[in-house]
């Protein structure tokens, strides 16, 4: 039991920098385009600030697709599916499906991190009057 609580730690303190790391690229990348946008032209703010928030929603729609086409995280047994398929074919079925969830939730790991740099860049521009002027 100890030596799974030690690797589930190890696991989630991974998601964590992961995460982090995501989130420092992506305040980074947006940041990156808001300066262009101000310097050079601003349809680098139009076209940049478009494709990035385009790019949250490809994204979230792999997500979708490779969870099943659900945002339930209940596990399927065997038996939840039909008395048609053979022990092979659920079983092959069921791994299936974990390999794609798993692929889903590391794909979460670059789509929260998007999503908070939008987030925090309105949040940032709402408290310093921008939208006021």
């Amino acid at each position: 039991m100890k030596a799974m609580n030690k690797k589930n730690k190890k696991e989630n303190v991974k998601k964590v920098i992961t995460l982090l790391i995501n989130l420092v690229i992506s305040v980074c990348v947006y940041k990156l385009i808001l300066l262009l946008g101000d310097k050079i032209n601003v349809m680098f703010y139009y076209i940049g600030v478009t494709a990035f928030v385009c790019t949250i929603a490809v994204l979230f729609c792999i997500y979708y697709a490779k969870n099943g086409y659900t945002f339930s995280n209940t596990k399927i047994t065997a038996e939840d599916l039909p008395s048609e398929l053979s022990e092979d074919e659920k079983n092959e079925f069921i791994n299936s499906l974990k390999k794609k969830k798993e692929s889903a939730s590391k794909l979460l790991l670059v789509i929260l991190p998007m999503i908070l740099t939008v987030f925090f860049n309105y949040i940032e521009m709402i408290a310093t009057g921008y939208f006021a002027q």
